[in-house]
């Protein structure tokens, strides 16, 4: 694209008036790192929030992904609005999400995603979420920030301590939220080596029966540089750990040379 600004003329189907058109902006501006504006007219939450959660209940996705974010890409005047519409959708579905037979994350949710487009506004209401009485809450807050990558960088000493979580699905979410950070997120790795002696029982993921400790290992791969990987060689004791997954990652991060299992 040798633009930089949002071309809505070019066809109708780009133009975020259109069906999807949004979301389709969104999508644009973020492959060029241009955080999405949205000067469209969108009805505003009141306080109730009856716009956002009438279309998480009887709307069609890609009629409430588009309206989440039109209303994600204004001001930070609709976070509330935002905040609340997750805690409401993660409260509506997570025990649908439970009960599939795929094991599907109870955070499995449209607000997950489209909260991101706020940006980094968002991040400090998400946080304040990680503290929520309900887990599932917590749990959505905690995916909504993986959902948002470098964005979240602040939410990195929050989310350690997610990890502490009595809730698996919480820890769970929050580990992978820590690996989306990426290598900014290497303060958290002394609470990612803590957390893989958790070993408090977890449903099953997949095939694994131990997937919060995965979740951990896989972010891990993810923060420890790898130029940098013989200063964790502790993570050598996981070689020989009961999860396959777990110990085939361990012999990555304990070497200083590429690994294949």
């Amino acid at each position: 694209n040798g633009s930089s600004e949002w071309q809505s003329d070019v066809h109708q189907s780009l133009d975020s008036a259109a069906p999807g058109g949004h979301v389709r902006k969104h999508v644009g501006n973020w492959y060029i790192s241009k955080e999405a504006k949205d000067a469209s007219p969108v009805v505003a939450s009141n306080e109730e929030n009856e716009p956002l959660n009438e279309l998480i209940i009887n709307g069609q996705e890609m009629e409430h992904l588009d309206h989440l974010f039109a209303v994600s890409a204004k001001t930070e005047s609709e976070d509330k609005a935002l905040i609340a519409a997750l805690i409401y959708e993660a409260g509506e579905k997570y025990q649908k999400n439970l009960a599939r037979t795929d094991y599907t994350n109870p955070s499995q949710l449209e607000m997950v995603f489209g909260i991101s487009a706020a940006g980094n506004r968002i991040v400090g209401p998400l946080i304040e979420t990680l503290q929520h009485d309900q887990w599932w809450a917590r749990a959505a807050a905690a995916a909504a920030l993986g959902a948002m990558g470098h964005v979240a960088a602040d939410a990195t000493s929050a989310l350690a301590t997610a990890l502490k979580d009595p809730d698996e699905w919480v820890r769970r979410n929050a580990a992978l939220a820590i690996g989306n950070l990426g290598d900014i997120a290497a303060t958290a790795i002394p609470d990612l080596v803590a957390a893989l002696e958790d070993r408090r029982p977890v449903t099953r993921w997949s095939l694994s029966e131990d997937a919060f400790r995965e979740n951990v290992m896989l972010a891990l791969l993810k923060v420890v540089p790898e130029d940098n990987r013989m200063v964790y060689a502790e993570l050598g004791d996981f070689v020989g750990d009961s999860s396959e997954y777990v110990a085939c990652w361990a012999k990555h991060l304990s070497s200083p040379t590429r690994m294949i299992c």
